[in-house]
């Protein structure tokens, strides 16, 4: 069975943390803000490139069919989250 977990919640508030325990690779808009040192620098101007960044290794992974992708994002609204709903469907995962 083909997994991806939606992980949605406030800033700080453990997602990541509980992206990695489900599955050993994660995927989260935050990473594009986070240099080598692991600082994350926020740039709201880069936010769409930076979503566009994280659905496109959602999307590269499950078409080589890595069995569990979580992608961990605060989802504020529910028309956040349809394009990765959207992704589940096409490539067969189960959405959790």
């Amino acid at each position: 069975m083909k997994i991806l977990y939606i992980i949605r919640g406030l800033s700080g508030s453990g997602k990541t943390t509980l992206a990695r325990q489900l599955s050993p690779v994660v995927y989260s808009a935050d990473d594009w803000f986070t240099d080598e040192d692991g600082n994350y620098n926020f740039d709201p101007s880069e936010l769409g490139d930076a979503h566009g960044d994280c659905k496109s290794g959602v999307e590269f992974d499950m078409e080589v069919e890595v069995p569990k992708i979580a992608v961990a994002n605060t989802f504020s609204q529910a028309w956040e989250a349809k394009p990765y709903f959207e992704l589940a469907e096409k490539y067969g995962y189960s959405p959790f």
